[in-house]
């Protein structure tokens, strides 16, 4: 193995023993001869209570290539969880994967020659959207553009439009450990839930190279949110200002915020909709998105389903949801 390996897969976890022990089985799966030798394992157990530390010393004697862990002496919440996990990477490139979700199978094979002949500073994957089960649904998260196996947007303000919501997802990260190491993040930034994001948009803020890669490089469990969903109805709220608020402190131009929030925006207005819909208490989501949102092109859709009626917005949901099963269809069939 060379000293300093091209990737490493730092993976932060907290009391999920079952789920990480098939995140680990996918890495293996996804290790061949061409890449055991530029791969590496990171974990950082934010102190789980489960059988975690266990598992982790199996995996580790058993593990084809490098594997560090490190067991933190109490809960420091996720953003710390994430820092700890990077920390430890030793590779140039550093690969944030969610304790649940799962390596694809050629992951590898697309990420590592991507890596070495373009060098870029980001990386921002597609991924296989799954049930909690990890059967697949269809893909997601990819470019506009499915011609090329990977596209770099030609200014700042494409990249962000694009990207900047993906951020969130930390799974289909990879960026470079010196470009990371060289922008600690604030304070608050520590406490926001999005600490990637805010060094990841600190990055780019610099000039930063990212490219997106149009191959599902990840298997996504969903309804699986450990993070923010535990918070409930103030807490994701909370959240939301958060994200909005590390936008704003990196990019203070209104064109840069503009671009960086529409698919975010527009992604809030669809769950603002379907609390609507559903009857549960939604006014505060409207208020919170005319704070943080008031004068972006894209607040128009929090806007419309804010004064349409709740029939219209069920019959606009059964559209949308009648649509997303046609496509996860195509994609079983192909």
């Amino acid at each position: 193995m060379k000293k300093k390996p091209m990737l490493s897969i730092c993976i932060p976890s907290y009391n999920r023993a079952s789920f990480l022990r098939t995140a680990l089985d996918s890495i293996f799966a996804a290790i061949d001869d061409n890449s055991k030798d530029y791969v590496e394992i990171c974990v950082s157990d934010n102190h789980s209570t489960d059988s975690t530390k266990q598992l982790l010393k199996r995996y580790q004697k058993k593990s084809p290539i490098p594997f560090h862990y490190k067991i933190l002496k109490k809960n420091f919440g996720s953003d710390e969880n994430f820092l700890s996990a990077v920390a430890m990477a030793q590779g140039e490139y550093a690969w944030l994967l969610s304790s649940d979700d799962a390596l694809t199978k050629n992951s590898l094979q697309v990420l590592l020659p991507l890596l070495t002949s373009e060098r870029p500073d980001i990386v921002i994957g597609s991924r296989l959207d799954c049930d909690r089960s990890l059967q697949v649904r269809g893909i997601n998260y990819q470019s506009p553009d499915l011609s090329r196996p990977y596209v770099e947007y030609s200014d700042l303000a494409k990249t962000l439009h694009h990207t900047c919501r993906l951020m969130g997802y930390i799974s289909v990260t990879i960026f470079k450990k010196a470009k990371w190491d060289a922008n600690p993040p604030t304070r608050y930034a520590r406490k926001s839930k999005y600490v990637h994001v805010y060094i990841l948009l600190k990055i780019l803020r610099k000039g930063g190279r990212l490219l997106h890669c149009n191959a599902a490089i990840v298997k996504y469990r969903g309804e699986n949110d450990s993070i923010v969903a535990p918070l409930g109805d103030q807490g994701r709220l909370d959240v939301t200002e958060k994200f909005t608020a590390l936008v704003k402190s990196v990019f203070p131009e209104k064109r840069l915020q503009h671009a960086a929030l529409h698919q975010f925006i527009i992604t809030y207005a669809y769950f603002f909709l379907r609390k609507k819909v559903r009857g549960y208490p939604w006014r505060n989501y409207f208020l919170v998105g005319k704070r943080q949102f008031s004068g972006h092109a894209a607040f128009i859709y929090c806007q419309l389903v804010n004064l349409l009626p709740r029939w219209t917005l069920r019959m606009i949901e059964q559209i949308r949801e009648a649509h997303l099963k046609r496509q996860q269809q195509r994609f079983r069939d192909s």
